[in-house]
């Protein structure tokens, strides 16, 4: 085997290796020419230093000592990569110990399944006393204390905790506030000295939930119920319930308020009266056909007589409307918890009437203004001044004017009628002894009658034909009775039965102003 000296001094030599299959020519890429002086420590090919020495790739690929720089590599990486988990990690606790999370604040119907904590889950049971969560019931700045009732305890007990001035307080975002900056109905985080009675720290909840400005909210007291469109929560005895600074009754909260409600998880701990209610009921309706009441023109429903509506307090405007009457609207201010009437006398204006008929006799005839009613129907006709006639063979005929403004019941009462009974027929089997067959018949006797009237111009009508206006003077009328009717506009008819039994005579009618009259004929 080939011996080569080494340049770096000694007499000692080495066997020089010779990698398989080589053919005893060196070329430049197997060769790593080294400086000499470039390694102080032993080498494989000496303990001393060299100028120059030849050694194979896998030496060099080493790092010159021997060992793989590789697994070194590994403990580097895996170093690193568990200091910046566990920077994450103390960074996110800091982070969520100086701010919390924000609370999920929704107005109307609730909040979002997504920002609410899950109702299924209950709150941690927490002893009395020490660090608690629970509900503003009172906020005294004057003299800084605040009263918490406990809601993560099943006794919710209530404190009264005086605020010191170097106690923490923090809105929900971790951010230094003020006691006024608490407000009654709040969730809170609060610690306290239970001896003192002492706040020593509070915080808004980050996992409370509000709902502002709700309408239509009812509650059920005996299952101790709230809903909120599709939120049902449950409370007890200590929900909190104001109408501003002052306590309120929950029985009164109807759907027609608006509220703002807060709890936690499935229960509600908190609700504010907004704005409350009132009711406006109607009287003397009962002459409208088809009434409805409309109020802001979007709640109409039937119109009822004296049965209260509930409504917002304020002012609102309302319409009533019917078949027979004009469109009548107003405006009505409702006030909290009080009733408002509304009555219409005076106010509605009809326009059409229903009159009905009774009469003691059957198959008669009527007219209203000269039209023909058939018998036994009611009638609707526009308020006002009408002409009402009745008659019946055999009985004495009545007419008569009404000033008719309301559903009116009229009573008719026809009386017979003893000048047009019928004579007893004659005796055909003897002529009168003046009378001969053939001789002429005796000439009827007539008179002249003239009518005086007050008022004057009134229209006179004998034996129901129309003769004209007073003052007049009637020819030619026989003997006998005859009925004579005076009329004149705002006046009530006057009616007489006269009888002609000479050549003249005289009468005068004294007609009456007209009333609103309800009764009969």
């Amino acid at each position: 085997m080939d011996r080569e000296p080494m340049n770096g001094g000694g007499n000692r030599s080495y066997p020089r290796r010779t990698p398989p299959g080589y053919d005893g020519v060196e070329y430049e890429k197997t060769r790593k020419l080294m400086n000499a002086g470039s390694n102080t420590g032993p080498t494989r090919y000496g303990n001393g230093g060299y100028n120059r020495g030849y050694y194979d790739d896998n030496y060099a690929d080493s790092g010159g000592n021997g060992k793989s720089r590789t697994p070194f590599f590994i403990f580097y990486v895996l170093l690193l990569l568990v200091a910046m988990v566990v920077c994450v990690v103390v960074f996110s606790i800091a982070f969520k110990t100086v701010t919390g999370a924000p609370p999920s604040i929704n107005v109307g119907q609730g909040p979002a399944a997504a920002l609410r904590p899950s109702a299924a889950a209950p709150p941690a049971v927490a002893a009395p006393g020490a660090d608690i969560m629970a509900v503003v019931g009172n906020v005294d700045l004057a003299g800084q204390s605040i009263e918490l009732i406990q809601t993560d305890n099943n006794d919710n007990p209530t404190y009264e905790l005086s605020v010191t001035a170097g106690a923490p307080l923090k809105d929900a975002y971790g951010k230094a506030v003020r006691l006024a900056n608490f407000s009654v109905g709040d969730i809170v985080n609060a610690s306290f000295d239970p001896k003192g009675n002492a706040l020593l720290s509070m915080d808004k909840s980050g996992k409370a939930w509000y709902e502002m400005s709700c309408v239509g909210v009812t509650v059920n007291q005996a299952d101790k119920q709230l809903t909120n469109g599709a939120n049902t929560y449950s409370f007890n005895s200590k929900l909190v319930v104001r109408d501003g600074g002052n306590n309120y009754d929950l029985s009164k909260i109807s759907p027609a308020d608006t509220v703002d409600l807060s709890g936690y998880g499935g229960t509600v701990w908190y609700v504010g009266l907004v704005t409350g209610h009132g009711t406006i009921t109607i009287t003397n309706a009962a002459g409208i056909t088809g009434g409805t009441v409309t109020l802001d023109d979007s709640d109409s429903r039937a119109l009822a007589e004296g049965k209260p509506i509930t409504a917002q307090e304020g002012d609102h405007k309302l319409v009533i409307k019917g078949s027979n009457i004009q469109r009548y609207e107003t405006s009505v201010t409702v006030t909290k918890n009080q009733d408002t009437p509304i009555d219409l006398t005076d106010k509605i204006t009809l326009t059409t009437i229903k009159i009905s008929f009774t009469c003691n006799v059957e198959d008669y005839t009527m007219t209203i203004d000269g039209s023909p009613v058939p018998a036994g129907t009611d009638v609707s006709i526009p308020p006002g001044t009408h002409q009402i006639s009745v008659s019946k063979d055999g009985y004495a005929s009545l007419s008569k004017e009404f000033n008719l403004t309301e559903d009116t019941t009229l009573d008719i009462n026809l009386q017979p009628d003893d000048s047009q009974q019928a004579a007893p027929p004659p005796d055909d089997s003897q002529p009168a002894a003046d009378q001969q067959p053939g001789s002429p018949q005796p000439e009827q006797r007539t008179g002249s009658v003239t009518i005086m009237a007050v008022p004057e111009n009134s229209r006179i009508f004998i034996d129901g034909k129309d003769m004209g206006t007073a003052p007049l003077t009637i020819k030619g009328l026989t003997f006998g009775k005859h009925t004579v009717i005076g009329r004149y506009p705002g006046y009530t008819d006057y009616a007489m039965e006269l009888t002609v039994d000479s050549a003249e005579s005289t009468y005068q009618l004294l007609l009456q102003p007209l009333q609103p009259v309800r009764g009969g004929l």
